[in-house]
């Protein structure tokens, strides 16, 4: 058996994140569920991609369901690769400079789409990261980059 090393309350958000996308409460994610809220996100993905997530999610290729175990094992590997909250602090301080805590998401995806533009699978997840951590400003429009928010939800504390 895997042991977790994910904090308590992440292993309840992404429990609750689970059951939020196991509409049919049948204990498994599959092909139906994922799309589904790929729709709710207003995220087009083929199905054949789906199924693909699915195939590299569980320890079965042959498999059209992961359940929950499945889920944090591969979340938990995952989420283990990404660096610490210092260090993404420091590597985002070129984009934000040291008073400015704000960065402009237009210009910053736009240099992460060109380090990796003839990846699709990158341009989409970058795609994803902004719509998930961007917003515009009310008066101005400009859209801004949370990188707080990004930082507090994918670093690890040090």
């Amino acid at each position: 058996m895997t042991t977790i090393s994910l904090p308590e309350s992440t292993i309840k958000q992404l429990h609750d994140f689970f059951l939020l996308i196991d509409e049919d409460a049948d204990g498994l994610i599959g092909h139906a569920d994922l799309q589904r809220m790929f729709k709710s996100i207003n995220y087009d993905i083929p199905v054949e991609e789906v199924r693909q997530m699915i195939k590299d999610a569980g320890p079965d290729p042959t498999a059209n369901t992961i359940n929950f175990n499945t889920l944090l094992s591969v979340m938990d590997e995952r989420l283990n690769q990404f660096s610490g909250k210092d260090d993404l602090n420091s590597a985002l301080l070129y984009f934000h400079g040291d008073s400015e805590k704000e960065i402009d998401a237009v210009t910053f995806s736009e240099y992460l789409a060109s380090i990796n533009q003839n990846d699709p699978e990158s341009q989409k997840a970058i795609k994803m990261v902004f719509s998930e951590f961007s917003k515009a400003k009310e008066i101005t429009g400009e859209v801004i980059f949370n990188y707080t928010k990004f930082v507090n939800q994918v670093g690890q504390d040090e």
